[in-house]
């Protein structure tokens, strides 16, 4: 009687081992999960500038690239380059009165078609000037369309009188890593823009996964492409024409000799 039980009891031993397994992998799973959205971690440090002139980054830009250098982790795994209409206009000013952080306080606003978004960043004073550190949260009418809170590092890969470059970087669960091109005008000379791209691939070690082109109506780059793409439509249309042409009195010559 108890020879036939053992077995029996064994098996319901197992099984509560197994489920009380798997109820503390499953708790494990979850802590680990929670851990993900609360617990911040430290952007990698890209080496910005380590001189800027405040002054001449001051004032209105426009922002004529975006570069996106990992997959979003809750959007989809696209990548190449592409060309958008929108113009995103960006203002760039400093603050610091009554907080501490004079000299050291800036404001981002980015205004395009959809809403604009107001970003407030710091300088510490043991970092690097092109490092900046998000300070409040973004105000804006983005914020009614789903726009997640940015909190992280801006880090300037590039300053100069013409275009900067500025590489996002969250230190929240989305873990967005990402550079907006900015230039003084609606446009950049492509040799710019790929010497950019260049210093963020090779330099500063970043993938660039996905570029977006912005200001697609206005940037010359544009231009000449429309330009180059309508003359290749002509040459193959006089190609094409001259073609059909050439088979229709071939046709009509050995009508004649039969």
């Amino acid at each position: 009687m108890h020879c036939k039980s053992f077995p029996h009891r064994v098996s319901i031993i197992i099984l509560i081992t197994v489920i009380a397994t798997i109820h503390d992998s499953s708790s494990k799973t979850t802590d680990q999960a929670t851990d993900t959205t609360t617990v911040m971690a430290e952007c990698p440090d890209f080496n910005p500038q380590n001189s800027l002139n405040w002054t001449q980054i001051e004032g209105q830009w426009y922002a004529v690239e975006v570069v996106k250098h990992k997959f979003e982790k809750f959007g989809p795994m696209t990548s190449g380059r592409v060309f958008v209409k929108t113009c995103p206009v960006i203002n760039l000013r400093f603050t610091g009165s009554g907080d501490g952080w004079t000299h050291r306080s800036l404001r981002l606003l980015w205004t395009e078609d959809a809403g604009n978004l107001d970003y407030s960043f710091y300088v510490p004073s043991n970092v690097k000037p092109g490092k900046w550190k998000s300070k409040d949260k973004q105000n804006g009418t983005l914020l009614a369309k789903g726009y997640v809170q940015f909190v992280g590092d801006v880090q300037v890969m590039k300053a100069t009188e013409s275009h900067l470059a500025l590489t996002f970087c969250s230190t929240t669960a989305d873990n967005q890593l990402y550079t907006v091109i900015l230039s003084r005008g609606r446009e950049l000379p492509l040799e710019e823009i790929r010497s950019i791209e260049i210093l963020l691939s090779i330099n500063k070690g970043l993938n660039n996964i996905m570029i977006k082109q912005t200001c697609a109506n206005s940037g010359s780059r544009d231009h000449r492409f429309s330009v180059y793409t309508l003359s290749a439509l002509a040459v193959f249309t006089i190609l094409v024409t001259v073609s059909h042409t050439a088979i229709a009195q071939a046709a009509n010559f050995n009508c004649c000799i039969l």
